[in-house]
């Protein structure tokens, strides 16, 4: 049995996130298997102590054959460019149902966004807020949040899986710097300064969701940085630090001002403390 608790684990979707929360769980002595869509990044994934399989995560057999002896599951697919949300989040999350009825796994943890909160009035939201996003995407979101969260409802199983949705703000770490999210605004007029940016360093998801492995939780958590600030204050202090050319803020006339994402719920779960507490 490894350190974290349990010794056997699939990660599906072994993109950035991924990959990263695999490695720490290797690294904790788990047997770790993770899923690409890409058989040229098996090196990659394999460097990084994790077991590559082939697979499409809509693909429910083929999920099932890859979770075969896991005791827990993490759901962290992305559609990335090419893909449409709807193509990819909701076939996941049915597959991984699936999965933890094929199966002995008892735990999922899946990685979600704080994009569903289309709160938009600088207001603070937490796990209890109302969730009605207004965009597709967000829709499909929720969608796959529910049919994970409400497995148990749904099959009237008596056998309980735990499943944590944990609603990550926007992610930045080694290989995505904050300077490279405002460089392609350096030098343009933007009017949107008055909105929120909530963050969340790629350190700290990997820290909270591995720790989180091992704790009896069912439901949602926010996992944010704890000072959201203003998108011009954000792009501002990054430009002015790493010498990019300023930005031109002017007055928008849309009355966004976004949402403030807190994080108590999960920090006290956890009793974690942030390496990466503010983002700028």
């Amino acid at each position: 049995m490894s350190d974290c608790g349990f010794a056997n684990v699939l990660v599906v979707g072994c993109g950035y996130v991924g990959s990263a929360i695999g490695s720490n769980l290797s690294a904790a002595g788990a047997r770790v298997i993770g899923s690409t869509t890409s058989r040229k990044r098996f090196d990659e994934i394999a460097a990084v102590g994790i077991e590559p399989v082939l697979l499409e995560a809509g693909d429910a057999e083929a999920v099932c054959r890859a979770a075969k002896g896991c005791d827990a599951i993490y759901l962290c697919v992305g559609a990335g460019r090419s893909r449409s949300y709807g193509d990819v989040y909701v076939p996941a999350a049915l597959s991984v149902i699936a999965a933890t009825k094929a199966t002995g796994v008892r735990r999922v943890i899946y990685t979600s966004s704080t994009g569903v909160y289309a709160q938009d009035d600088g207001q603070w939201v937490d796990e209890d807020s109302d969730v009605s996003p207004g965009s597709e995407n967000g829709k499909i979101l929720v969608h796959a949040e529910q049919i994970l969260l409400k497995r148990d409802q749904a099959s009237g199983e008596s056998t309980r899986v735990n499943v944590s949705v944990v609603r990550l703000g926007g992610i930045y770490g080694p290989g995505r710097e904050l300077s490279d999210f405002v460089r392609r605004s350096a030098g343009t007029t933007r009017n949107d300064g008055d909105g929120y940016v909530n963050m969340t360093h790629l350190e700290d998801i990997c820290a909270a969701l591995v720790s989180l492995l091992d704790v009896e939780h069912h439901g949602v958590l926010n996992l944010c940085d704890d000072e959201p600030v203003t998108r011009q204050v954000f792009y501002d202090t990054i430009a002015r630090k790493h010498g990019l050319p300023a930005i031109e803020w002017t007055a928008s006339d849309s009355g966004s001002l976004g949402k403030r994402v807190c994080n108590k719920r999960i920090k006290e779960l956890l009793d974690l403390e942030l390496k990466h507490p503010a983002h700028c």
